[in-house]
């Protein structure tokens, strides 16, 4: 590739990923033909302030018929070496392997332009001194944070830098010939602007593209807008409708689409097709289809929340594999029918819709690494995870009105298993469950903990179910615990069903009102960390008689009818090693 001297635009690799880069005049006055489609009409060349003219060479691309021609001009060569006149750039444009015809071709000829300079540096148009001077390239970055100066930019076609827009009125029309920035543009804040047509000639972001809190936005619509190679964000914009005028892109890593308050859909990226993109759609009130993403492959993360009107996810059918998908808070969602051919998820995460009945639409998911279900008010089964999922590695489920976990009775293993709130009466549907590295049930009805009677549990966590009565139901096999957390259940009077166990490493029971006895510990032998505490109506220790052994330490705490005394010749005949024994009862 050959790269134009000093004082010349150099085609590089962002404008190749346009298919374009307009003609320039060479160090003899020659023009330079366009790379790929776009035609471009040459400039008058210069060296060190000579005034030999080039013809320009017209692209091949179906642009050349309004963008070929020749020119011709002089240049001083009084900024950074001499600049020769800077062609239009071409109709067609190309990004990331896509060819589209484009009408950039048809911007009128300024003679002035044949003299416009390079500028090397930052450019700030509330800083330029209106000296008419205009100019064809920055060097740097471009602030355009004032009206001032901006006629001087007529002729600019490239940024190497960032370009920021802040200008709070007035339209953009100076900016009609910029091709290309080199790393992201800002537009933000204006009232004036509609769409995007007076960037008619823009094909080229190299990183972000952000379009915020701009009140007069209806859509995007009016350049040739063919790559971005950054994040796409659309902020903040209260008039904008839809997202045309992005169709010809197809590639960004991550695309934020948040707090438009009248954007319906997102058709505008329906070209978007890039494997592993990351999304987050939010606070879009107004937004009723999602369809537009359906031709993206296996994206890395979706999420989508505060969408008060999208009813369902139709046009996703496409999609595989997510890496990581969150839905929250839109109210009017009732299933997940738009996600029938996906068959793996690392994440899942359902929370705050009001509206959601049950996750049909999950029929075909095989693999669920990981996910939270909370807050859903009317969520009443999950009987789809039933139907091909059997790898599930963390899950945890709180839904009130759910009757039934059939959804999980093929989920042979979890490493962690959360079950919480729920209106379901037992836990027969995990009559399948092998092992759980952890496992907690809290907030449930409960009455005792049937279902489990295969499971081997690592850690298990009973925390704040209001109609337990009993811990029966557990496996004979877990005689070897981790953790056993027994925590605010108001109507367990003792731990009847941990019979099996001999050894716990860390042992807590907490917070159970009507706990007299600590019977069903017949065959505990071994404790690393003891806590008991908060037992209001606990009077003796006698159930852990068994009990040889506390290798770390134990407290005892906040039992006002259990002797202090008592609980200190219990802990000595342990021999724990560090002891926390306070506000118990009088020793008698």
């Amino acid at each position: 590739m050959r790269v134009l001297s000093t004082g010349r635009v150099q085609c590089a690799v962002l404008l190749l990923a346009l298919n374009g880069c307009g003609l320039i005049g060479g160090d003899e006055g020659q023009a330079s033909p366009g790379a790929g489609n776009a035609a471009g009409s040459g400039g008058a060349g210069s060296s060190a302030g000579g005034q030999r003219a080039g013809g320009g060479q017209a692209g091949s691309g179906p642009g050349a018929g309004a963008g070929g021609g020749a020119g011709a001009g002089a240049s001083s060569g009084s900024h950074s070496g001499g600049f020769g006149g800077l062609g239009a750039p071409g109709g067609a444009g190309s990004v990331a392997g896509a060819s589209s015809a484009g009408t950039a071709g048809s911007q009128p000829v300024d003679p002035g332009c044949a003299s416009a300079i390079n500028f090397d540096g930052d450019l700030k148009t509330s800083e330029v001194s209106q000296s008419g001077k205009l100019v064809a390239n920055v060097r740097g970055d471009l602030t355009v944070d004032s009206t001032k100066g901006l006629a001087d930019l007529r002729c600019l076609q490239t940024v190497s830098g960032y370009v920021s827009i802040t200008i709070e009125s007035g339209g953009l029309s100076a900016l009609g010939r910029l091709r290309s920035v080199g790393t992201s543009l800002k537009i933000e804040g204006n009232s004036t602007i509609r769409n995007l047509s007076d960037l008619q000639s823009l094909g080229a972001v190299g990183d972000a593209l952000i379009i915020s809190k701009n009140s007069a936005l209806v859509d995007l619509s009016g350049s040739l807008l063919g790559y971005v190679g950054g994040t796409l964000s659309i902020l903040e914009n209260p008039a904008l409708l839809n997202l045309k005028g992005l169709e010809r892109l197809d590639g960004m890593p991550r695309v934020s689409i948040a707090d438009n308050v009248s954007l319906q859909n997102l058709d505008g990226l329906s070209n978007l097709t890039r494997r592993g993109v990351e999304l987050y759609i939010g606070g879009n009130s107004a937004l009723v289809s999602v369809a537009g993403l359906g031709a993206l492959v296996e994206p890395r993360s979706v999420i989508i929340r505060h969408s008060p009107l999208l009813h369902d996810l139709k046009g996703l059918e496409g999609w595989t594999s997510i890496g990581t998908a969150t839905i929250d808070s839109c109210d009017t969602l009732v299933n997940l029918a738009g996600l029938r051919g996906t068959t793996q998820i690392n994440s899942l995460v359902l929370s705050d819709n009001a509206s959601l009945r049950d996750l049909d639409g999950l029929e075909n998911l095989e693999t669920l690494l990981e996910a939270t279900i909370s807050g859903n008010p009317k969520l009443e089964n999950i009987d789809a995870l039933g139907t091909s999922m059997v790898t599930v590695a963390n899950f945890s489920l709180e839904a009130p009105a759910l009757t039934t976990l059939e959804g999980l009775s093929k989920a042979l293993d979890f490493n962690r298993l959360e079950i919480g709130a729920l209106g379901v009466a037992n836990l027969n549907d995990l009559r399948n469950l092998r092992t759980a590295g952890s496992l907690t049930i809290k907030n449930s009805k409960l009455k005792d903990l049937s279902g489990l009677g295969k499971a081997s549990l690592w850690e298990l966590t009973i925390d704040g179910n209001t109609e337990l009565t009993s811990l029966t139901g557990l496996s004979s096999i877990n005689q070897e615990m981790q953790t056993v957390r027994v925590i605010n259940n108001p109507k367990l009077s003792d731990l009847t069903g941990l019979s099996m166990v001999r050894t716990i490493s860390q042992f807590s029971v907490d917070g159970n009102a009507t706990m007299t006895s600590l019977a069903g510990l017949d065959n505990l032998k071994t404790v690393d960390s003891l806590n008991l505490s908060d037992l209001p109506v606990l009077s003796k220790l006698a159930a852990l008689a068994p009990l040889k052994t506390i290798t770390t330490g134990a407290t005892i705490r906040q039992n006002p009818m259990l002797s202090n005394c008592e609980a200190q010749q219990f802990v000595t005949r342990c021999g724990a090693p560090a002891t926390d024994l306070q506000d118990n009862g009088p020793c008698n």
